[in-house]
């Protein structure tokens, strides 16, 4: 006998020879069956392990070689009318056909005992080799599987696991009981290498590259009556061939995606198999047990045998926002959300673009455990447009997630005989009483990839990664990954409850949290580090999901006038951001699909005005956004209004002396602000803004002020048109001239000290002479006759400057002085 091994190796009925999975059985009677030694109940009992007692000619049948195929029928080694009776002659004709052998052979002959049979088959060279060998084909079929998602056959799952596991040799608790696993490649097809010999022809560039098929046991014994299965496969009779009786568990992104049975006595359905062209195989149309129809070429010949596995794995696009409709970036590309009751709200500059979105899985006590493959982004509308770091699904602008195969109604039971109809519907029901205790196939399960004892080596482990084009993950980053070399069998991830058939100890799966990220600014260019700034708790994913109208109803989505969920909607899905509301019609005539919600993100407008309360200006002011993290978000002086940087942009948009800092994280601070004025810090202030719970206008009264000045002569004669040299408080020297009333005026100065050094007359530089308030008041000026001025407040009355200028009227007259005599030449010189 050969018995198969669990997939780990445990021996399957070891000691027993009726146990465990028999995949092959040798029967070479005592010696000839006609022999006086054996009595006719002897003869009896190997015709009915033989399955050939049913014939009433057995006692000649068992004179014969004869095997039994993987399709349950006899092959009989011999020319003669053995079933009507005729004996055989034991010529050539009558030999043990080897190439005809099967997974039951009977090997018979006047000369054949197991003595003969270890002489010719047992004997060896001195170095150990067979001298012969007897092949035994076992009972094993050679699987492929198709995992796709319920949208379409071609909306494929890779890096599924696959897992398959015996229902009636092995403890159900035990690891015993997974006898085959297999994981899926961006085809969404099985791939396997684990018992490819030489090793090596599995692997990149081997014989069997990227093979798809799993080998799979087959029972060629009944156990309960020790005889073998016999008669055929047809349908609506109880399968007369090697088969078992397995359930195929599949795993992706580490929650159970799909359950399905190869369970009975009996095939239901057709043994025909529907031709697929979408992915050009053929899928089964029966159900029962696993058996030779299931094998990549059936009896019919037709090639490829696909089973067809739809997955519970789902779609949905998230779009964010921030919490506000007053402050709207402007020229944004139109966007909306609508709320139940209130209708569509613009939210056309409120979207966040560039928000990090992550799905984060979730087992009991609302613990994380696992962040999926999506790495999201929003886009210029503020939603997700990205797909699954896997190849392999048909919507690429959409996230891609695991949902539990919860379906209530597979476990009414309407006429109240503790059997569910699902199972009665599909005579079945021995299956829920054998295992309903260890298999439900409403199930919300996941294993833990920490738990895993190869964790490096599982596709939530750090080592599948996108590292050859094409980009995302495929089979390229398997075959050409140093690290798996093509090995696929290793990223099976050997977790020791999910090794058993048994549910029991499986670890629940409890949904996932939506994470929405933000480090602030339009396209969330501020510096620093995301913070969260918004989270949706999701226990049933489907609720969310990208559906078919025909599909299992949805469950009901509603809010509350304050925006929180209804006591109805909390029980599958809730959030802690402002407001949630689910689309439910954006893909029609598909439902849901996308999830629109606001978040912790307000902006922040500072008002900035000097110190009687003007808007400084735009060309000279620069305006630094403190973030919480310690880092400076700066507004600079410009007057173009097409730089989004600048302060003048802001003021162009949200009017003069409104600088405008978008979308920053909420429930954060403090936030700070600097002003900058003509170089010089004016205002600066850490804690601004202690946290930030709202959109917030803030008006910053900066130290900056105005200050005139009068220039007048010796004769208080006012100087128009004179120039006047000064130097700023932040060092810059420059002349200005005086308006038509004498007068120089410095609308905005920040606090320091201004200079006037001179002016400039008649081509001559002029020191001051004096200076005094509007009050009379004197100014004292420097020993270099500089009026300097400490700038701390506004200056509304001028300041009045001398220099040393004064006007000389020359009148030319007689020696007496009697009158005037005009028309003369007269010489003026300056000595100075």
């Amino acid at each position: 006998m050969v018995k198969a091994k669990s997939y780990y190796g445990e021996k399957i009925g070891e000691g027993d020879p009726f146990s465990g999975i028999i995949m092959y059985a040798l029967l070479i009677p005592p010696r000839n069956v006609t022999g006086p030694a054996l009595s006719p109940s002897v003869v009896e009992e190997i015709a009915k392990l033989t399955g050939v007692s049913s014939y009433a000619n057995y006692g000649t049948i068992l004179k014969a070689n004869f095997s039994l195929g993987l399709d349950g029928t006899y092959t009989w080694h011999t020319d003669e009318n053995i079933i009507g009776g005729v004996e055989p002659d034991q010529d050539a004709n009558d030999y043990f056909d080897f190439t005809a052998s099967g997974p039951f052979d009977y090997f018979n002959g006047s000369r054949v005992d197991l003595g003969t049979f270890a002489t010719i088959f047992g004997n060896e060279t001195a170095e150990g080799t067979p001298v012969n060998a007897w092949v035994a084909k076992a009972a094993k079929i050679f699987k492929l599987f198709h995992v796709h998602a319920w949208y379409d056959v071609t909306d494929v799952v890779p890096f599924a696991q696959i897992k398959i596991y015996d229902l009636d040799h092995t403890d159900p608790t035990s690891e015993a009981s997974l006898i085959q696993a297999a994981i899926t490649g961006e085809d969404g097809q099985s791939r396997y290498t684990r018992e490819i010999y030489p090793p090596e022809e599995g692997l990149a560039d081997g014989r069997f590259e990227n093979n798809k098929l799993v080998p799979i046991p087959l029972q060629i014994f009944n156990l309960n009556n020790e005889t073998v299965y016999h008669g055929g496969i047809a349908v609506g009779q109880e399968v007369g061939a090697p088969h078992l009786n397995a359930t195929v568990r599949v795993w992706w992104e580490t929650v159970i995606v799909n359950q399905t049975i190869y369970y009975g006595k009996y095939i239901n359905g057709t043994l025909d198999a529907t031709f697929v062209s979408e992915i050009d195989k053929y899928v089964p149309t029966f159900t029962g047990p696993l058996n030779i129809w299931h094998n990549v070429t059936n009896p019919d010949d037709d090639y490829p045998v696909a089973n067809f596995i739809n997955a519970t794995v789902f779609y949905s696009q998230f779009c964010t926002f921030d919490n506000d409709t007053a402050i709207k970036f402007p020229d944004a590309p139109y966007a909306n959300i609508e709320l139940p009751e209130r209708g569509i709200i613009d939210k056309t500059g409120d979207q966040l673009i560039g928000a990090l979105v992550a799905i984060n899985l979730k087992t009991s006590g609302d613990i994380p455990y696992y962040m999926t493959k999506n790495l999201l982004s929003t886009n210029e509308m503020g939603c997700t447009d990205e797909p699954h770091k896997y190849r392999g699904g048909i919507y690429d602008e959409f996230a891609r997630f695991p949902n539990a195969t919860m379906w209530y109604d597979l476990y009414k039971d309407i006429d109240g005989d503790g059997i569910p109809d699902y199972f009665e519907d599909r005579n079945i029901r021995s299956f829920w009483e054998n295992f309903g205790d260890h298999v439900w196939l409403n199930a919300s399960l996941m294993y833990n990839p920490a738990d895993a004892d190869n964790v490096d080596d599982i596709p939530e482990g750090p080592n599948l990664e996108d590292i050859k084009n094409p980009t995302r993950i495929g089979d390229e980053d398997v075959l050409e990954s140093d690290y798996f070399n093509g090995n696929w069998s290793m990223l099976i991830a050997d977790v020791s409850y999910a090794n058993t058939l048994t549910l029991t100890d499986d670890k629940e799966y409890d949904g996932f949290d939506v994470l929405v990220s933000w480090k602030g600014g339009w396209q969330n260019v501020y510096p620093g580090n995301e913070e969260l700034v918004g989270e949706i708790r999701v226990k049933n994913p489907y609720g969310i999901a990208l559906a078919n109208s025909d599909w299992i109803a949805q469950p009901a989505f509603a809010i509350d006038p304050d925006f929180s969920p209804t006591d109805e909607t909390a029980k599958w899905i809730t959030w802690d951001t402002p407001i949630v509301v689910i689309d439910e019609d954006a893909f029609s005539p598909m439902l849901r699909g996308r999830v629109n919600m606001t978040t912790y993100v307000y902006d922040i407008v500072f008002y900035v005005i000097d110190a009687l309360g003007n808007p400084l200006p735009a060309a000279e002011t620069e305006v630094d956004l403190r973030l919480p993290n310690g880092n400076f978000y700066a507004k600079i002086p410009s007057l173009d209004e097409s730089l989004i940087t600048g302060v003048y942009w802001s003021y162009y948009h949200f009017g003069e002396g409104n600088v405008t800092f978008f979308q920053l994280p909420g429930n954060k601070g403090p936030y700070g602000i600097k002003v900058i004025y003509q170089g010089i810090e004016v205002y600066y202030e850490i804690d601004e803004i202690d946290v930030l719970t709202e959109t917030v206008v803030v008006t910053i009264r900066t130290p900056v002020y105005k200050v005139k000045l009068v220039f007048y002569d010796c004769n208080d004669e006012i100087l128009p048109q004179l120039w006047v040299k000064y130097t700023m408080p932040d060092g810059r020297s420059d002349w200005r001239q005086t308006s038509e009333s004498g007068e120089i005026e410095f609308p905005y100065i920040p606090e320091g000290v201004l200079t006037i050094s001179r002016v400039w007359w008649k081509g001559i530089e002029v020191p001051l002479m004096s200076a005094e308030e509007a009050d009379g008041t004197d100014i004292p000026l420097t020993e270099e006759n500089e009026l300097k001025l400490d700038i701390t407040s506004g200056i509304d009355m001028p300041v009045k400057v001398k220099v040393p200028i004064k006007t000389l009227i020359f009148y030319t007259t007689n020696f007496q002085g009697d009158y005037k005599i005009p028309r003369l030449n007269i010489t003026l010189t300056w000595i100075g």
